[in-house]
């Protein structure tokens, strides 16, 4: 499988001139505190040859990515952009580039550490055809997440910073293959609705593309551990 953590938002520089994934949490880095605390971590190789990460180009995060980032995870891969983009959803693209196509795709903005239960991932696809992607959620009613709406069981809607729902994203989107990730987001740009917030497309929104495809989208709880915009 492919992981790709996009990194090339504004929020990559806190104010004190560090940056947000070298964040100490509980003495560890925030980046490598989450990463290493999904079920799927193994899979991403010892070296974190599984892993994407897509930068804006920059002294602090050449400064990151070939430091702290290439001592972690020396195989991952790593890309820069000349230029912010309209959101995470289309900086995953960059990733999306370098991705095993025919292997499971993961999106993890990598700021919410969460404890979940064991995924087979390739057997859950395979054995659900017509599923295209799983949202992983937990409970909550705060406005700073993006929200999966369900009716009857069924995946209604994600939006994001809107409580439409108890089920707030984690931050990890995972995806069937990489193509379903390029058709979900192009059917949600090319939809009747806008689902940008404040002029940004965020990534939980692209579920919406994946019901346009005729596909289902799957919810699994996971316990909620830590999450530094509200600690």
């Amino acid at each position: 499988m492919t992981i790709i953590v996009p990194l090339a938002g504004p929020d990559f520089d806190l104010a004190d001139g560090g940056v947000k994934p070298d964040l100490m949490v509980g003495g560890v880095p925030l980046l490598q505190r989450c990463l290493e605390s999904r079920p799927w971590s193994g899979l991403a190789g010892k070296r974190g040859g599984g892993y994407v990460f897509v930068f804006k180009d920059s002294k602090n995060s050449r400064s990151f990515a070939e430091g702290p980032l290439a001592r972690w995870y020396p195989h991952a891969r790593r890309i820069y952009l000349s230029n912010f983009t309209e959101g995470a959803a289309l900086s995953a693209l960059a990733g999306a580039a370098l991705a095993q196509q025919d292997q499971p795709l993961i999106i993890d903005l990598a700021d919410i550490e969460f404890d979940a239960p064991a995924l087979d991932l390739k057997r859950l696809f395979s054995e659900g055809v017509g599923v295209g992607a799983l949202a992983l959620t937990f409970e909550s009613q705060l406005d700073c997440y993006s929200y999966i709406r369900e009716e009857d069981g069924l995946f209604v809607e994600a939006v994001e910073k809107r409580v439409v729902s108890n089920h707030a994203s984690a931050g990890v989107y995972i995806y069937r293959r990489p193509a379903t990730y390029l058709g979900a987001l192009h059917g949600m740009l090319a939809g009747d609705t806008d689902y940008r917030h404040r002029g940004l497309h965020y990534v939980c929104p692209v579920f919406n593309g994946v019901k346009a495809l005729g596909l289902e989208v799957l919810r699994k709880p996971v316990r909620l551990i830590q999450d530094i915009k509200t600690a």
